[in-house]
């Protein structure tokens, strides 16, 4: 019975695992969920099913907890289908629609989990939401002084402007996007004077420490994105009204002929409760002050999506922070 049950499980077209309730590791998986968890195959049987996912998801909950809550609550009998953030192949995260079922015995520890991926839902949704908080950034203006209405509503329309290009920007992949080899100092170079001009406008400097010789073969204007939306979130949130600061864009050889770039500031740094969603859409701490809550967002999916690396974020409070993206 086992055997033939695995063998169903291998020829589902659906993306599955087992779940060992005793241990919480995965017992097995079949191709689709190996391919889209970049899993190897034959699964290993000390993975985690928590390692499938994120520490913790968008609302905060540590996502061990959640999925313990939920074999549970599915093998007690209860609804066993819920949505949670996971890992895709090369740390992109995404939302999928669980389906756990226990199975019946003699496989009485195992749970049958059945994945759909949902991320494109998830963001149409958001979308709508996006729509809803451009018309209220717009009418902002209508409720000021006469004198000052057109000067606030053409911001306001500036900032709809790039949270809407941002949407556009969530869905960018390899297709809409030129590849070719380039010089790491030479593109730095280039984004360069329009960042100044913003970063004179608050009083902040920007210095460049990037190792000559640096060579890519990669795609030069998702990164160029990368790099603006970074500098662009410390101009919004690390140096708060007149404060004055330095942000540092630094590049050096990594490990496996893989480079580290990296955007540094020592401004407000980022509060450790923020710091677990900074990567979720519409999470901002300045919601009436230029924020769109994307640009963390977007600089994820481009990372781990179009560029194919990893991003990390080392934050204090007080003492700035810095991002560090790892790239082929």
């Amino acid at each position: 019975m086992h055997v033939n049950y695995r063998a169903l499980l291998a020829r589902s077209p659906d993306n599955v695992v087992l779940v060992d309730v005793s241990s919480g590791c995965l017992a097995d998986a079949n191709h689709g969920a190996c391919a889209l968890f970049g899993m190897d195959e034959p699964t290993p049987l000390t993975r985690a099913f928590a390692d499938l996912c994120p520490p913790f998801q968008p609302d905060g909950q540590a996502s061990a907890q959640l999925l313990a809550t939920r074999i549970e609550r599915a093998l007690a009998g209860r609804a066993g289908q819920f949505e949670a953030g996971f890992l895709a192949a090369g740390g992109r995260r995404i939302t999928c629609e669980v389906r756990l079922l226990p199975l019946p015995p003699p496989h009485t520890r195992l749970v049958h989990a059945r994945f759909v991926d949902v991320t494109r839902r998830v963001l149409d949704d958001e979308l709508r939401h996006g729509q809803n908080r451009l018309l209220e950034m717009i009418a902002r203006g209508a409720a000021l002084k006469a004198d000052d209405a057109a000067q606030i509503l053409a911001r306001n329309l500036q900032r709809a402007a790039r949270l809407v290009a941002s949407f556009k920007q969530v869905a960018v992949d390899r297709h809409g996007s030129e590849r070719r080899a380039f010089m790491l100092c030479k593109l730095v170079a280039e984004l360069l004077p329009p960042l100044r001009i913003l970063a004179r406008q608050r009083d902040v400097e920007i210095r460049t420490e990037v190792a000559p010789g640096l060579a890519m073969d990669s795609y030069p204007g998702p990164l160029a994105e990368v790099r603006t939306h970074l500098v662009d979130n410390w101009l919004v949130h690390a140096f708060a009204g007149d404060a004055r600061g330095t942000i540092v864009i630094g590049a050096s050889a990594g490990p496996a002929a893989s480079i580290v770039l990296s955007v540094a500031d020592n401004g407000a740094g980022i509060a450790p409760p923020l710091m677990l969603r900074v990567y979720d859409p519409f999470v901002t701490t300045k919601p009436g002050s230029g924020g769109s809550g994307l640009g963390l967002h977007v600089v994820h999916n481009i990372v781990s999506g179009v560029l194919g690396g990893s991003i990390e974020l080392d934050s204090e409070p007080g003492k700035g922070s810095i991002f560090r993206l790892r790239l082929p």
